[in-house]
């Protein structure tokens, strides 16, 4: 069978906000028990966007990044 187009609906609730969303995700139940059972999610989901990693850990999304999640700062030399 082939996993191909398959898309899974994903509920989180954001860490920051507490706002639940819900997305539809391209990924299979197989890569969420390997995430759970240890497999870094870059590994587990190597499909995802880093967007959508963050999503699945934090639950942040969309405006969120630039409110709550910053780039680090350069140091000056």
């Amino acid at each position: 069978m082939s996993q191909k187009g398959l898309k899974m609906k994903v509920t989180k609730k954001s860490m920051f906000t507490g706002d639940i969303r819900e997305l539809e995700l391209p990924c299979t139940p197989e890569q969420f028990t390997d995430w759970n059972n240890g497999t870094p999610i870059q590994t587990a989901f190597p499909t995802l966007t880093a967007a959508q990693r963050e999503f699945l850990l934090t639950g942040a999304w969309g405006d969120e990044w630039g409110t709550y999640i910053r780039e680090p700062e350069e140091e000056e030399e």
